[in-house]
């Protein structure tokens, strides 16, 4: 490509150079001539009235004309041909081709010289060309407009030279990287120094190559995440069966329950997998609707208030007065209710309190799920939205919960175009808070 760069820039810089040259070179010599045209017809001019002088003051006779032509001659680079009115030659200044130049309207000029307005006479200047000055004067001229070409073109090859180099070095790195990164995902940044074009093509590599990076990190964590995840429980399920085929343990009713038990987190996991993928992928389906999110918090409290009052947990809610409807899949609202009641209840200690609100702001509603538990520490709020992420660094399963909870009711507001946050302090409780647009009835 560098090749290719450097011949067409010099070939475009030859044409460019090549044709300042010809239209210098061309301009400069017609210039000149017509110069010359100029300054010969003011000599002629002065010519003539310089013999019309003479004839009048010689009383009107041509004798000794011949010095006064040798005289003019003397001066001037063309031949000069006096004659009479009927064509005969009085006097000459080499003008030896004279009669051979006569039917050549193109090499000669002619005027009749005059006195009162009386002909006396025919002055011929015979052109010959330029004279070698001229010639000298042209010759120097197209000299210089060729060195200045020369220095020109071997100029604006260094320049192209460089160029060239300037765009291909990088674009040659580029590529380099490019070739590299299906063998070695960790190639780093590509720095081309430059904010051009090229440099806009190297940023946005980088910037997928970052991505891509980003995204072979989440996959790998998934994929270790999702085998630490089903180890549990299928691990468990392996020891019942194996102890029961074994003969170790009889099928009661306690084993059985376990099994169960055992077989709903595993099936709740796979679910909430199922979840996590479809909204990372944008195929979330969302059956949006006008839907009262006070309905939906009074099923899910009387659903939920057994295992509140296991804890002696109170489930309170509070209600504006108002529109009531706002729109959004139910089914999903409730999916991200019920996950945030859940943990609100499973953090809560006994004879604590878990309260729903619901405020009307702007175009939108805001709903918050409160608790006064034990609080998620500072440093951990940042990733209480990561999937398998717990407060709880032994992962044990006696809080409840995959760990995919929360990562998906984010995935499921922000699919409603919301948002949902948390506030906590370690010790004071816990706020989930999400907002989503009123509906608004035509």
């Amino acid at each position: 490509m560098n090749l290719k760069l450097v011949i067409a820039f010099s070939l475009l810089v030859a044409l460019a150079i090549g044709t300042m040259a010809y239209v210098a070179t061309f301009t400069t010599r017609t210039k000149f001539d017509q110069f010359l045209t100029r300054d010969q017809l003011r000599e002629y001019n002065r010519q003539l009235s310089l013999l019309s002088n003479f004839y009048r003051n010689n009383g009107e006779s041509w004798e000794g004309v011949q010095s006064l032509i040798d005289e003019i001659g003397k001066d001037s680079p063309n031949g000069i041909v006096l004659t009479g009115l009927q064509g005969d030659v009085i006097g000459k200044h080499d003008g030896d081709l004279f009669e051979d130049m006569r039917e050549s309207s193109d090499s000669w000029l002619v005027n009749t010289l005059t006195v009162d307005s009386e002909p006396i006479g025919k002055l011929y200047l015979v052109r010959k060309g330029r004279s070698a000055i001229a010639e000298t004067f042209l010759g120097s001229v197209n000299r210089s407009v060729i060195m200045a070409a020369i220095v020109a073109g071997f100029t604006g090859l260094l320049i192209v030279l460089f160029f060239s180099k300037t765009i291909v070095g990088p674009l040659r790195k580029l590529a380099g990287a490019v070739r590299e990164f299906p063998k070695n995902r960790s190639v780093q940044r590509v720095d081309v120094g430059t904010e051009d074009e090229v440099g806009e093509l190297a940023e946005a590599f980088n910037t997928m190559v970052q991505d891509l990076q980003e995204k072979e990190k989440l996959r790998q964590n998934l994929v270790s995440d999702v085998a630490h995840e089903l180890r549990n429980p299928t691990s468990n399920l392996r020891g019942y069966l194996e102890s029961l085929k074994n003969g170790v343990m009889e099928p009661d009713q306690e084993i059985l329950e376990s099994l169960h038990e055992e077989s709903v987190l595993l099936h709740e996991l796979i679910d909430d997998l199922q979840d996590l993928a479809q909204a990372e992928a944008g195929r979330l389906d969302l059956d949006t609707q006008p839907v009262s999110l006070e309905k939906i918090t009074s099923h899910l409290i009387d659903y939920l208030k057994p295992r509140a009052d296991e804890k002696k947990i109170s489930l309170s809610t509070d209600f504006p007065d108002g529109p009531e409807k706002m729109l959004g899949d139910p089914g999903r609202l409730t999916q991200v209710l019920r996950n945030l009641l859940k943990n609100a209840i499973s953090h809560t200690p006994e004879n604590g309190e878990v309260t729903v609100t619901v405020k009307n702001k702007g175009k939108y509603r805001v709903i918050a799920v409160s608790d006064n538990g034990e609080g998620i520490p500072r440093e951990d709020l940042p990733y209480v939205f990561k999937r398998f992420y717990r407060v709880d660094k032994s992962r044990s399963r006696s809080t409840g919960g995959s760990g995919l909870g929360l990562t998906i009711a984010k995935k499921i507001i922000q699919a409603h175009g919301g948002e949902i946050f948390v506030n906590s302090r370690k010790g004071e409780g816990t706020t989930f808070s999400f907002h989503l647009p009123t509906y608004v009835e035509d």
